[in-house]
């Protein structure tokens, strides 16, 4: 039994750090029903748009897991699957050190992609993290499985089919690899093929799934979207600068290092910016120690020079259109740190730098992730105390009849004259949070779901533009004036902004 144990110690040690620390940075989440933005959605039955955004292995996953979002299990499963990703960096990368592991864990399990993902997109945190261990998976494939460029070829169609901003984190895994091996002194020409076979995978992979995706939109009859999060259009850069594009794509992901979501933000961003510079002096050092040659040099400068564009090479792809749902890949910037820290031959002070910048920088992440559940389960429960007004008002109206008279929402709580910004919260910023107001609801289906699904309320609604240029309700008062709620033409208008 000792033996076992030994055996497979940096297993244990990846899931017992994982879920130690899941449960400190998101516990809160995971333990309360806390239900916003595109979260209000509780039963996911959404097979059809899905699909439609190219993303048609979701539902055969959701038939196994249940189409319930159930955070205290999606928070288990998401922590296992980030557990079996980061045992398979672990063996890929070679590190040894209990502390660059541990490290390694609360990197890609305390930063605010996971933690904004919870707030607010919670039936699909499992999902996301599926993805990264796929990711990590098919590069572990690559380099360590003889032919296993085919299992990393189905492992890029899987994420493809899933959730397509994923791609990246394989890209970036792969990257940092052929520069680890610079590192060891492996011969350029060796690497660089090795690079041509990697990036010649990745296009077969994609190629893959678009040629599954197109048969079964043709099977289905569902059209690609061409809205937000979709991949119509995914290509086709017809009427602009590729050149600009490439420099926003570095622009973007370097502020996001200089002013990152996290607590203390310009603080951490100072500390990311004098880890970079630590990484690079150490990558210096180490290429000087291992008398790295010319050729081998030039090549690792240039992976490193590209290495910003593989992290951000979603925003390349869809032109511009990203969130910080979709940069998971970034935090496998400190997976580089790490690497570096990993090695020995640096002094003690070099290195007590960088584990400082590091804890300082995960203490944000930690404290980052709780003061924003809190703050949703504030808009949850506000939410709440407003949408049992509403109904209440609405039952009042003369003439509506329950589950038949339909219900259309103008406007939104994010700007109601009710909608405030809590005292204290100027820290607490991104995507689904402050641009969302002080409530759960942020558009049409979400007051649907939220009437449906969080209070079993029975309600028709229908959708705001149906009413918004309508000249009686431009006349109507805003909630909760007296005039904010009435019949017009048969439906039950709300007006909240």
């Amino acid at each position: 039994m000792t033996k076992e144990i030994k055996k497979y110690q940096d297993e244990i040690l990846i899931f017992v750090s994982t879920f130690v620390l899941g449960f400190l940075a998101h516990g809160f989440i995971y333990l309360n029903g806390i239900f916003s933005h595109d979260a209000s959605r509780i039963f996911q039955n959404d097979v059809a748009f899905q699909i439609s955004l190219g993303r048609f292995l979701q539902p055969i996953y959701l038939w196994f897991r249940g189409y319930i979002a159930a955070p205290f299990l999606i928070g288990i499963i998401a922590l296992f699957f980030l557990s079996l990703a980061i045992c398979f960096i672990q063996k890929t990368f070679n590190l040894k050190k209990r502390i660059s592991i541990v490290l390694l864990c609360a990197f890609l399990i305390m930063n605010s992609t996971i933690a904004l993902g919870n707030a607010s997109y919670m039936p699909w945190s499992d999902i996301y993290m599926l993805c990264f261990f796929l990711a990590s998976f098919g590069v572990y494939a690559f380099v360590k499985i003889k032919y296993g460029f085919v299992i990393t070829i189905i492992c890029i169609s899987v994420i493809s089919s899933l959730y397509q901003p994923y791609f990246a984190t394989a890209v970036v895994l792969l990257m940092l690899y052929e520069l680890k091996r610079l590192l060891e002194k492996v011969d350029a020409k060796e690497v660089f093929i090795d690079g041509l076979k990697a990036i010649l995978t990745l296009i077969i992979g994609l190629l893959l799934y678009y040629g599954i995706l197109n048969l079964i939109l043709n099977i289905t009859g569902i059209e690609l979207s061409s809205g937000s999060n979709s991949i119509g259009g995914v290509g086709d850069f017809s009427g602009m600068s590729v050149i600009s594009l490439i420099i926003d794509t570095y622009k973007y992901c370097v502020k996001s290092f200089i002013r990152p979501i996290t607590y203390h933000h310009n603080a951490v961003g100072l500390a990311n910016v004098l880890m970079v510079s630590l990484t690079l002096f150490g990558i210096g050092l180490l290429a000087k120690y291992n008398k790295i040659k010319n050729l081998e040099l030039v090549l690792m400068l240039l992976v490193i020079a590209l290495l910003p564009f593989g992290m951000n090479i979603i925003y390349f792809i869809s032109k511009g259109s990203v969130h910080e749902l979709v940069i998971f890949s970034f935090y496998l910037f400190y997976l580089l740190v790490i690497v570096v820290y990993d090695k020995d031959g640096f002094n003690q002070l070099f290195k007590k730098v960088i584990l400082f910048l590091m804890c300082y920088i995960l203490m944000n992440n930690l404290i980052y992730s709780n003061q924003l559940y809190l703050k949703k389960d504030l808009e949850y429960k506000a939410t709440l105390s407003v949408m049992t007004r509403i109904i209440d008002r609405i039952e009042q109206v003369e003439g509506y009849e329950l589950n038949q008279t339909p219900v259309s929402f103008v406007g939104n709580l994010a700007g109601s004259p009710l909608s405030t910004n809590r005292y204290g919260y100027g820290e607490i910023v991104g995507i689904g949070i402050d641009g969302f107001g002080s409530y759960s609801t942020t558009y049409d289906l979400t007051y649907y779901w939220y009437m449906t699904e969080i209070l079993g309320y029975p309600m028709i609604v229908v959708p705001s533009y149906d009413y918004s240029g309508h000249e009686e309700v431009k006349e109507m008062g805003i909630f909760p004036s007296v005039d904010s709620i009435k019949m017009i033409d048969g439906t039950i208008v709300v007006k909240l902004s």
